[in-house]
């Protein structure tokens, strides 16, 4: 015999699943539960809209919150400690009260006392606020707003002192304020830092809170000053209501002595094998270098009858790489030796130190300069109902070369800027994955962009991706994704030899996606099973019956494939990547069901008919018995 018990009533949605999934086991015990079961499958209470919105600024202290549903709510789910308003980073609830109108549908949320100025406020619903049906929400749902603010953000500290000496030329510097501030108003004019000759270094600005860090992108020089300037007025910063900052702000420091000479950390090409007659060397080094101390003297480009190959450099943002340009192709069949010089008269670090050994390296030239070419993209330029947990994927007509798979170079773009994610090479270098760290936002657009030319994507012989290349795509309107229950469980070794199997999905799918492609079943030799899908249970079951039976002591293996080409729900959501289960069938037949009694409360069955229950705090107890196989 089996016992499951169950104390609250969030849990009945997960029983419901559990119990489907096991309904295929035999006889007729799948349709047993059709009947009533449904809403508690498929619905869940939904949020239409709420205000303030989320993020929203210069909210009045005197607001009132609200939010519509699809449906009338159970006001007494309003009472759970995961309802709550509070300040961001506050674990203090602010008492509130509420009014439930238009006929339950909309909720009124009033604070207790008005809001304070210039704050940031998190409102939270409880995962377990129900409609009068049962239908719960089901995830705690929250979003966050700042009240009315007309303050001018104030700086409250710096990570390096006004008029500190050795600092370290590769250190960032954070600026802290007392709120957030819109990094789009931080820009080379309103956060500048200057060297003792007024000239201003390039930064990247980034927000980590309400701390503002300015990363210089190329190394400051050694035993030199410099001075931060972040500004007021028309051009000057500001916090996200708009307000400017109080007055400019001046931070003056020195940077540390440097006396360690830079190095070579890496050459390209990097083989001596053939390579484009377009291509352009590259020498990367452990610092920021000089572009104007490389010279004929520092540096020789030479072929292999030491004819001087006239060319010009380009320095990368960070001046850690050295890019050669030569004025015209180099020739095919010829070997090339680039030499750098080491000690006085070599190429500097910004400092002034120059490198501290020589390098040469050299490289045949070949006759490829067939540029690489993208065949296809997937999801496709202007794609929609694309699932929030894509795997992106650009497929090229030659294989590329991995140094060039990086961030830089394949940039997936959202609303919040840089999505980040992961890179890789598949099918032979010639198609590259881009996998998001999280699932996308639904309903909203992304473009990604290709980085071509010299500074992008190149082949293995050095030819660049001709151009720059931008594709867009928008997602499904719909955040959730497919989660697959298979029963006979993945593992089970003694499945009734007359079990079909039955695939629980968490929403509904779109019956033009289930098919034997999509779908699939193999013995343990890799052989196809023929049998019969059938959709059901408002398209959420899928069941697959064979057509003969299954062989006693044989081992199946059903597939679900992922991807766009695989299982979607009706939303246009797909399986992440392709799911299998397996198990193995009994030697002899249970044919025997199991026996299966339900009650509430331990109420006797003359009584439990038509029982009404509260929202929560009942007992469902369920009990299962099989003379043979309990599972």
């Amino acid at each position: 015999m089996g016992t499951i018990r169950i104390g609250r009533v969030a849990i009945v949605c997960a029983l419901t699943i559990a119990l489907s999934s096991c309904g295929g086991g035999g006889g007729g015990s799948a349709s047993q539960i059709d009947s009533g079961s449904t809403a508690l499958l498929t619905d869940l209470l939904e949020i239409l809209s709420h205000s303030p919105q989320d993020d929203a600024l210069q909210v009045p202290v005197g607001t009132s919150i609200t939010l519509e549903f699809d449906s009338a709510i159970a006001p007494e789910c309003l009472e759970h400690e995961d309802t709550w308003l509070r300040e961001v980073d506050s674990g203090q609830d602010q008492p509130f009260g509420y009014t439930v109108l238009d006929s339950g549908r909309r909720l009124v949320i009033t604070p207790g006392s008005p809001l304070q100025e210039a704050t940031d406020y998190r409102f939270q619903l409880s995962a377990l606020t129900c409609d009068r049906d049962g239908r719960l929400l089901e995830e705690d749902f929250s979003f966050v707003f700042r009240s009315h603010d007309s303050a001018a953000p104030t700086i409250l500290a710096a990570s390096i002192a006004d008029g500190a000496n050795d600092v370290p030329n590769t250190a960032d510097i954070r600026i802290d304020f007392d709120e957030v501030i819109d990094l789009a108003s931080v820009t080379s004019f309103s956060a500048r830092l200057l060297n003792l000759y007024g000239d201003t270094e390039p930064m990247q600005a980034s927000l980590d809170g309400k701390t503002l860090v300015l990363d210089p992108y190329r190394d400051l020089a050694g035993s030199r000053s410099y001075q931060l300037e972040l500004r007021s007025g028309a051009v000057g910063i500001t916090d996200r209501a708009g307000n400017v900052l109080g007055q400019t702000f001046l931070l003056r420091f020195s940077c540390s002595a440097d006396i360690s000479a830079p190095q070579i950390i890496e050459t390209w090409p990097d083989s001596p094998l053939a390579q484009s007659p377009a291509l352009e060397p590259r020498i990367i080094f452990n610092e920021s270098i000089d572009e104007f101390s490389v010279e004929t003297s520092s540096l020789s480009f030479v072929d292999e009858f030491a004819n001087i190959i006239p060319y010009y450099s380009s320095a990368s943002t960070d001046y850690k790489t050295l890019r050669l340009i030569p004025y015209d192709e180099l020739i095919p069949g010829r070997r090339y030796t680039i030499t750098v010089a080491g000690g006085p008269g070599a190429i500097t670090d910004l400092s002034g130190n120059p490198l501290g050994s020589a390098g040469v390296f050299n490289f045949l030239v070949g006759s490829d300069l067939q540029a690489p070419q993208l065949l296809a993209a997937a999801p496709a330029d202007a794609a929609t109902r694309v699932s929030p947990n894509v795997e992106l994927l650009l497929s090229f007509n030659e294989a590329l070369d991995p140094e060039t798979i990086v961030q830089d170079n394949i940039i997936l773009q959202g609303p919040d800027g840089i999505v980040p994610g992961s890179l890789s090479l598949k099918l032979a270098g010639q198609q590259a994955a881009i996998r998001p760290d999280e699932n996308l936002l639904p309903g909203t657009r992304y473009e990604l962009f290709i980085r071509g030319t010299h500074e992008g994507l190149r082949d293995l012989a050095g030819n660049p991706f001709p151009a720059d290349q931008s594709l867009s795509f928008t997602t499904s309107d719909d955040a959730s994704t497919p989660s697959l229950q298979v029963w006979p469980r993945n593992g089970e070794s003694i499945a009734p030899i007359g079990v079909h199997i039955s695939i629980l999905s968490t929403e509904p799918l779109d019956p033009g996606t289930v098919d034997s492609g999509s779908v699939y079943v193999e013995d343990e030799w890799g052989n196809p099973v023929p049998g019969t899908l059938s959709l059901l249970r408002s398209d959420r079951l899928i069941r697959f019956t064979p057509s003969s039976g299954w062989i006693g002591g044989t081992s199946y293996t059903v597939t679900m494939l992922g991807g766009p080409s695989g299982l979607r729900e009706i939303s246009g959501n797909w399986l992440a990547s392709d799911e299998s289960s397996s198990f193995r069938v009994r030697s002899s037949g249970d044919l025997i069901p199991p026996t299966v009694t339900v009650t509430v409360n331990n109420l006797a069955d003359a009584r439990k008919h038509g029982r009404s229950l509260p929202g929560y705090g009942f007992e469902i107890l369920v009990n299962a018995i099989d003379p043979l196989d309990f599972s």
